[in-house]
């Protein structure tokens, strides 16, 4: 046998592992998009409790899992556009990974205030595929086409490439402050923020469906 068959079985083996890998990331992916979304419903962690611990600890476990094959996918497989976005990907990876073992922390403390606000720093994170998608069509529509973009090395690719991660920590942290704040105006300027953000999201979700995935439908 010839040393390009010898290979075959292996390349063969790393293709099946990386794609049984995409579809685990997948599957975790939609368990987020479901279950995520059931633990910030007051009434569920009030009056189902124990579907609140088990489907939170599921929601930790799959956001490793998640956080480990999007790492693998970048540096293993090259899935990342280039080394900017392999590090946008990476530093995603990470602070899932970190926000993840904070909400159990502060679980397992019985700190629930500080657990809900390492929760909702999670659920932010994992959705980071979403933020990005939603985020460049926006940019996209509002701008009349890609401006500033470049197949992945454009300088709004490039910035796109973190702030798929840090701005929506960085709106949550303003939210936060602004709940515990006294100041009426604060929590004025919070809302109308988070009200336009809302739009922008809307402008990125339909040109998400028209230009992504209703193709696929």
């Amino acid at each position: 046998m010839g040393p390009q068959q010898d290979a075959l079985p292996r390349t063969c083996n790393r293709r099946y592992h990386g794609q049984r890998l995409f579809c685990r990331a997948c599957a975790a992916g939609g368990h987020h998009n479901a279950g995520g979304t059931l633990q910030l419903v007051p009434q569920l962690r009030s009056r189902a409790l124990l579907f609140h611990r088990w489907n939170g600890r599921l929601f930790i476990l799959t956001a490793f899992a998640m956080s480990l094959d999007g790492l693998y996918l970048t540096w293993a497989r090259g899935s990342a556009a280039n080394l900017v976005g392999a590090i946008g990907i990476s530093l995603n990876a990470v602070l899932i990974a970190l926000c993840a073992t904070m909400t159990w922390r502060y679980a397992r403390l019985r700190q629930l205030d500080r657990h809900r606000q390492w929760a909702l720093r999670t659920y932010l994170l994992v959705n980071g595929v979403w933020f990005f998608r939603v985020m460049l069509m926006a940019w996209i529509l509002l701008n009349g086409g890609p401006v500033g973009m470049s197949h992945g090395n454009g300088p709004v690719d490039l910035l796109l490439a973190f702030a798929d991660s840090l701005l929506p920590l960085a709106v949550l942290d303003l939210y936060l402050r602004s709940q515990k704040s006294r100041r009426s105006p604060q929590k004025v300027v919070m809302a109308i923020v988070l009200g336009l953000l809302t739009l922008l999201m809307g402008v990125g979700i339909f040109g998400a469906f028209k230009a992504l995935w209703s193709p696929l439908l």
